[in-house]
């Protein structure tokens, strides 16, 4: 379900409450599925991020990421990546495409079974023998 059909009043909005409640921090709106202007809508002072999560093996992921890399660039942001796998093959091709920020997704919280990297606060850690 859409929630706003103006997505830079929706962001604004937003950015407004966040700031009259004292949050100075860097504000980011991650972009899901590639909408930049509907997830971000361009507002100032929210900078858009991007998630990826392709095949690890695409042979035009680069391309893709060139994409949003230049879209980003002409706008004044740089390539951050909230959201994407956490193969390491796959983040170093987001890097040599000019990731400035990787976000790996799980790389260090959650359990994954098969994949014992994680840490988390269960008590008795899952995540350690």
């Amino acid at each position: 379900m859409q929630l706003s059909s103006d997505p830079k009043g929706y962001i604004s909005a937003l950015r407004d409450m966040a700031v009259q409640h004292g949050i100075s921090v860097p504000l980011i709106a991650c972009v899901g599925q590639g909408g930049l202007l509907e997830a971000s809508g361009f507002f100032e002072d929210v900078v858009p991020t991007c998630n990826f999560y392709p095949n690890a093996r695409d042979p035009f992921f680069e391309v893709k990421v060139l994409f949003y890399r230049e879209e980003l660039a002409r706008r004044g942001y740089p390539l951050l990546v909230t959201e994407t796998n956490r193969s390491h093959f796959l983040l170093r091709r987001l890097l040599s495409a000019g990731a400035k920020m990787l976000g790996p997704y799980l790389q260090a919280s959650g359990t994954n079974f098969g994949f014992t990297n994680a840490a988390n606060n269960w008590g008795n850690p899952l995540s350690f023998p």
